[in-house]
């Protein structure tokens, strides 16, 4: 059931929303926080001190819902990596769901 609630989220939950964000500006590790708008709706950088990393520059991406579809960062200025994109997790989570079920039917099969 777990995996139907993480699917579920996936596609109607905002996860994280805009305003969720700011509270994160209280954090003695955070520097600043700016938001904009993007194509596609709120975009959200963050700029922090990670422990063991150093500098990191955060960009959460929201949809016109303000729902978040893309995290990435860019650590110590390398290019930005993506730690979260809605699509692709929603796919994974997709594809691990009908693997388990593929395999609960052939044991039960069996």
């Amino acid at each position: 059931m777990d995996k139907f609630k993480q699917i579920y989220d996936l596609l109607f939950s905002p996860i994280v929303t805009p305003y969720n964000l700011l509270d994160n500006i209280k954090l003695p590790n955070y520097e600043y926080i700016n938001y904009y708008k993007g194509d596609q709706g709120i975009i959200c950088e963050l700029k922090c001190d990670i422990e063991d990393e150093g500098e990191g520059v955060f960009f959460y991406y929201f949809d016109s819902e303000d729902k978040l579809d893309t995290i990435t960062v860019s650590l110590k200025k390398a290019d930005p990596i993506v730690i979260f994109k809605r699509s692709e997790e929603l796919q994974i989570e997709l594809h691990e769901y009908l693997e388990s079920r593929k395999n609960n039917q052939n044991i039960a099969q069996g």
